[in-house]
């Protein structure tokens, strides 16, 4: 941390949310060096593309690695920050760096319910007891995103994808804006919505950088 003025003041907070979050970056030393806890021991498959599979909300998804630094296993003890939105829960020390602790519930999901990703999205705000948390990104664009469970590492291949994937445009339901597709595994037949993990993560971090505007 760096050092309280000679007076022994404190300082005064920067009254936006992106500033009160650059300003606690600020404190730290250099980003902490990218890891990937998840896929750190998992070989590259000639069959397809390695994915995370997860639960958010109760919906099945599935992340590429290569978008992936950390699984958590435990949802960590978050700081609140003034003038944040409701589905960010503060800020916590990672290392050498500070990472915010966000929901994407609300934002992913919206007010449509995909019938082709099972079981049915419970509503957004409701969530269990026991979370664990993926960090998305990288830098200062990174965030710590809470989910409900963590499965396996799968290779994901084209022919398993289901194209789901309505036109882009400003009107698209957040549901459908945030998804390239639908895997269904073939030896069990469960379906996981695939992400486009840079929109939704770039969605949440200028959310926040407008104050908690949510853009679904």
């Amino acid at each position: 941390m760096r050092d309280q003025p000679e007076n022994g003041a404190t300082p005064p907070l920067p009254s936006g949310l992106a500033d009160l979050l650059a300003a606690a970056r600020a404190n730290t030393p250099e980003a902490m060096e990218r890891l990937l806890h998840a896929a750190s021991a998992t070989p590259a498959s000639a069959s397809g593309v390695e994915h995370l599979l997860f639960t958010c909300a109760d919906m099945p998804c599935a992340l590429p690695l290569t978008v992936l630094r950390e699984v958590m296993r435990a949802a960590p003890a978050a700081t609140p920050l003034p003038h944040s939105p409701p589905w960010m829960h503060g800020v916590f020390p990672a290392q050498s760096e500070i990472l915010a602790l966000v929901d994407p519930a609300p934002m992913l999901l919206g007010r449509q319910h995909l019938a082709a990703v099972d079981p049915p999205a419970r509503p957004a705000g409701t969530r269990p007891a026991t979370t664990m948390a993926l960090v998305v990104g990288d830098g200062e664009r990174a965030l710590a995103w809470l989910v409900d469970t963590v499965g396996d590492i799968t290779p994901v291949e084209a022919k398993d994808v289901r194209d789901v994937r309505a036109a882009s445009g400003a009107g698209m339901p957040p549901r459908e804006r945030y998804l390239v597709g639908v895997y269904e595994q073939t030896h069990t037949g469960a379906r996981y919505a695939l992400l486009d993990a840079e929109r939704l993560l770039n969605d949440l971090l200028d959310a926040i950088a407008e104050g908690g505007a949510n853009h679904g």
